[in-house]
């Protein structure tokens, strides 16, 4: 006897489930149970379809999250790298002129010294030109933490350049002649009225006079020259240091980014000096070029808009 459905039919052999109902009944006849199942691998991929495509997702997330977390962790090492470099920079750049300081006072008090005149006021000119040293770089910390916070508020006021630039080169008179260096200053522009912010505009043109004495490895010889330029008050600051190399060029005005110094291992900073000018001259809607050359010297032209009829 047989009992099947309509659409069954035994030319499908070879897609036919076939099991034996009562094989273990010998009172019985065989009786069996043919199961035709159409499209088996289409059914089996449809079911398992969804389920592979959610692995394939939840697999894909974990990578990505694992990636994430990967790049995240060596970010905030290198932030912990770049912090304490920071703070052992800054300790440097304040403590060299307390020690210099404490070292001149010492000299003062110390009775069994008997100093003329002339030794006395060479004692307390270091002291003088420490203590600005002194201000300079705590006036440079506060700067910076202000351009940090993005709190920094340009207050432009009707201003000399040729003055500002001869208030910061004196600043730097005595740290020039120790080194038996020079600074020679060629004003090109023939009217220098123009309107800045010169507590901030002097502080980037000293940042940029101590980098130039810091990164040169002879007797420095700088030149501060300005010029009008397509209205603009070009204000130039060359150097005969250790020069950049052009794969460094394009990343010194990258935050934190200190550039390698070569042979001069002594050379401290805090790394923020050139993205502060950068950030300045902006801000004045001006521009930063720089030209440099390996070995030899650096150029910076700082290019501030003459706004006003002067």
């Amino acid at each position: 006897m047989r009992f099947n459905s309509e659409s069954f039919s035994t030319d499908y052999e070879d897609e036919v489930f076939k099991v034996n109902l009562f094989s273990d009944d010998p009172l019985f006849n065989p009786a069996f149970l043919f199961l035709y199942f159409p499209n088996e691998q289409k059914f089996l991929y449809k079911s398992v379809g969804t389920m592979a495509m959610l692995s394939i997702v939840l697999i894909v997330s974990i990578i990505i999250i694992f990636a994430l977390t990967l790049m995240l962790a060596y970010r905030q090492k290198k932030l912990n790298q770049i912090k304490n470099d920071f703070i052992n920079n800054m300790t440097h750049e304040l403590k060299t002129p307390i020690s210099t300081i404490s070292l001149a006072s010492q000299m003062l008090q110390d009775k069994t010294i008997k100093l003329e005149a002339q030794n006395m006021d060479s004692i307390t000119g270091i002291i003088k030109d420490e203590c600005k040293k002194l201000g300079h770089q705590v006036e440079k910390v506060l700067h910076l933490a202000a351009f940090e916070k993005g709190k920094i508020k340009l207050k432009p006021r009707l201003v000399h350049a040729h003055e500002l630039v001869n208030n910061v080169v004196a600043n730097f008179d005595m740290q020039v002649k120790s080194r038996q260096g020079n600074i020679k200053l060629l004003f090109k522009a023939e009217k220098d009225e123009i309107y800045l912010d010169q507590l901030h505009v002097e502080s980037i043109l000293s940042n940029l006079v101590d980098n130039a004495l810091k990164y040169c490895d002879k007797q420095p010889q700088i030149c501060i020259s300005t010029q009008l330029v397509d209205g603009h008050l070009m204000i130039s600051v060359k150097d005969n240091g250790i020069g950049i190399s052009k794969s460094n060029l394009s990343r010194i005005f990258d935050q934190f980014y200190r550039i390698p110094t070569g042979n001069l291992h002594n050379v401290k900073g805090f790394g923020i000096g050139l993205s502060y000018v950068k950030h300045i001259v902006t801000e004045h809607g001006g521009r930063v070029e720089v030209t440099s050359e390996q070995g030899k010297s650096t150029e910076f032209r700082l290019y501030f808009p003459i706004t006003k009829n002067i």
